[in-house]
Order: C-alpha cells, then structure tokens, then sequence
C-alpha cells in the first residue's frame, strides 16, 4: 500500500500527492488524451470530439455518485446531505460508464458525429484510464479482495481498508496482524489493459462500433469472474444480485448491438466479384 505518491517541498511549495487521487486523475487525462488522439488519426472532427467527451466526464461523475450512493443508501440516512459532498472517494465505476455512454450519446447526435467510431475511439481510452485509475485503488488499499493464504495474497498493513475490514469481521485485533487479501484491484488492471489493446486492434480492421461494445463485453467479464473475489464493502445496501445482473445485462445488450452491427455492414458491402 502506498497511499502518499509523493510528498516533498520544492522551493516554498509543499507538493502533496495521495495515489488514488493522482492516479484517478492521470487515468481521466490519459484516457480523454488517447480517445482525442485515435479520433484525430481515424478523421473524425477533433473539436467536437472533445466536446463529446467533456459531455461524457461530466455525466460520468454524476452517475458514478449516484450509483455509490443508491447501493450504500445505509451510509445517508442519517445524514443525506453527504451525499451530495464532492470528491472523489465514493464513485461507482458502473455508474459513471453509464451516465457518459448516454450523455455521449446525446452529444453525438446534436453535435452530429459519427456514434459508433468516436465510440471506437474512445474505447482503448476508457480501458485505460480504468486499468491507471484501479492502480490507484491498489496504492490506497482499496477495492481489495476476500483473505487468501495463498501465493498471490497481499498484505496491505495495519490501518489499511483490509484492516479494518478484518477488524470488522472479528478475524484480527488492532493491532494486527493484517491477513493478505487478493489483489482484485490488480486483476482489473490487467483486464482492463487487455481489453485497451484488443479495443484498438478491432478500432482498426473490425466494423464500427464492434470495438467499443467488445470493451463493454470484455471488462464486463471480467468483473463477472472478480466478483466473487471482491471484498463487499461496509454499508452496502444493495442486492448482491445487482452487480453480478448489471455485467450480464452489459455483455447481453452489447452482444446483441455487435451482431446487429456485423449483420448491418454485411448488408451493406458490395459482394465480391468471382
């Protein structure tokens, strides 16, 4: 765990850096950077484009609080006003990825870009920009996994989450010693990281719109097989049906858009001459 990315004085400044919050910002930056950056190469309008994406990082924080706060609902009740608090701890990724995809989708159509190839564009960018911002949870020890003893355990020390998770649980005292958990927040990383690569391979010999909805259909696997891995938070108040059904409502719709997309461009290409 290493919450402090940086901590220094340089001249008369105090530069203070946590790693959640550097690593989430850099991952937005990056992300927003390479989507700009393939939708520039693939010929799409620069300007607008940033537009879409400004539209979507703004829709994305709305609904990654609103998420966080309709499944810890337990959190609020006693002080609601919390739950409009800025900042960015308390964020579901779900959450966030839905409310851009529609405001994307809205800023598209009025803007009058091409959906489905900004959509491809971005798609090697959300992936990474997820795999930058899961880094950063693994710095700060949060979003960890369930205990192990085996090889791939991480002890993440005494007043990390895991912790005081196991603290919670009655599984350890105070003062420790701290069981290693798996390192779910790793796993999703490198999911996501695969994903970012396959994103930009189908971007350039697949049709339109079939690398963006194999990103949804790739990272939403993912999470279907960490699910069980993951650790569940404090307080939440949710179903836990509602994660598990939320990928498979994600891969299922996504997988219908792609077959709909790859029947639509066989329609529409010209037969091979013999």
């Amino acid at each position: 765990m290493l919450p402090v990315l940086f901590d220094a004085r340089i001249a008369t400044v105090h530069v203070h850096l946590q790693s959640y919050t550097t690593l989430l910002a850099f991952g937005l930056i990056a992300g927003v950077a390479l989507a700009l950056a393939i939708a520039h190469a693939r010929g799409l309008p620069l300007g607008r484009s940033a537009v879409v994406f400004t539209a979507a990082v703004v829709a994305a924080a709305f609904g990654a609080r609103l998420l966080h706060v309709a499944t810890f609902l337990p959190l609020f009740r006693d002080d609601p006003a919390s739950a409009l608090a800025t900042g960015v701890s308390g964020l579901a990724l779900y959450g966030g990825l839905t409310f851009a995809v529609i405001a994307a989708a809205m800023a598209t159509r009025v803007l009058r870009v091409d959906l489905w190839r900004l959509s491809d564009a971005a798609a090697p960018g959300i992936a990474l920009g997820i795999a930058i911002a899961k880094l950063g949870c693994f710095s700060a020890g949060c979003c960890h996994g369930y205990v192990t003893h085996g090889p791939l355990g991480v002890d993440f020390g005494l007043g990390s989450s895991a912790h005081a998770a196991q603290l919670l649980a009655g599984t350890v005292g105070l003062l420790g010693p701290v069981l290693p958990v798996l390192p779910v927040q790793l796993f999703e990383a490198a999911a996501a990281l695969f994903v970012a690569v396959a994103a930009f391979v189908l971007g350039r010999r697949a049709p339109s719109g079939i690398a963006f909805l194999a990103t949804a259909m790739g990272f939403s696997a993912a999470r279907v097989v960490l699910q069980p891995l993951r650790w569940t938070e404090a307080g939440f108040g949710a179903p836990t049906w509602l994660y598990p059904a939320l990928y498979a409502a994600v891969i299922v719709l996504s997988g219908v858009l792609a077959w709909r997309r790859v029947l639509s461009y066989a329609r529409s290409s010209p037969p091979e001459s013999t």
